[in-house]
């Protein structure tokens, strides 16, 4: 699976009519090996709209960035509400929890979208994804109201984005509050770390979009 995560910065005055472009994305739900699309301004940053697009395969997202992605970004006039826009694109590694039950339909109940976005020292990637497979995302199976997730990311790059959804704020909160200290601590985070940026997407709903054929899309 592909992971398009997006960030864009957006003017108070445009807020309302970013939100409106990005409801046309709905054009998105019967495009070949598009799987899903969410997003929502970031708690952390309110002039931040972030969005995560899930896709079967590189092959369909190249076919629709060279196809049809012009024709529904710029018929939209999109490009005229925000000030700057950061796309990364990347290969799912591993599932984080129920995968299944989340692309089935799981997402739907997602009030928030954290994201974790982690810049890796020389030398301690496999460290890194060795942790996350043994430390975090057994942690985070068991946690009440985390309803699945991706790990992604880019080795030659060192970047990697952890993307879990949250039934709730208030169930987020409480994993940080009572689980996340102890688990650095578990997985020696800051010997591998050399940046980390975090976000807490609240979920628009206008803004989602699942494909009208579900069937394979995650596999």
């Amino acid at each position: 699976m592909l992971i398009k995560w997006i960030v864009c910065n957006v003017p108070e005055e445009k807020r309302e009519a970013f939100s409106l472009a990005q409801q046309q994305w709905s054009a998105l739900r019967d495009v070949p090996g598009f799987v899903a699309q969410f997003g929502g301004w970031n708690a952390v940053n309110p002039a931040e709209a972030c969005i995560v697009g899930l896709w079967k395969d590189r092959d369909s997202y190249t076919a629709f960035m060279e196809k049809i992605h012009d024709e529904i970004y710029i018929s939209r006039g999109q490009q005229e509400t925000f000030d700057r826009i950061a796309v990364t694109v990347m290969e799912m590694m591993l599932p984080v929890g129920h995968l299944e039950g989340l692309l089935s339909g799981g997402w739907m109940k997602a009030e928030l979208i954290r994201i974790a976005d982690c810049w890796v020292l020389p030398g301690r990637e496999a460290h890194f994804l060795q942790m996350q497979q043994e430390v975090w995302n057994p942690a985070m199976e068991q946690t009440d109201g985390m309803l699945g997730g991706v790990f992604a990311g880019d080795m030659s790059a060192r970047r990697f984005l952890t993307i879990t959804w949250w039934k709730s704020a208030e169930l987020h909160r409480a994993y940080v509050k009572n689980h996340v200290a102890n688990l650095r601590e578990q997985a020696d985070l800051d010997l591998d770390i050399e940046r980390i940026v975090g976000y807490e997407v609240r979920c628009e709903p206008s803004w989602r979009v699942t494909a009208t054929v579900q069937s394979d899309k995650g596999r």
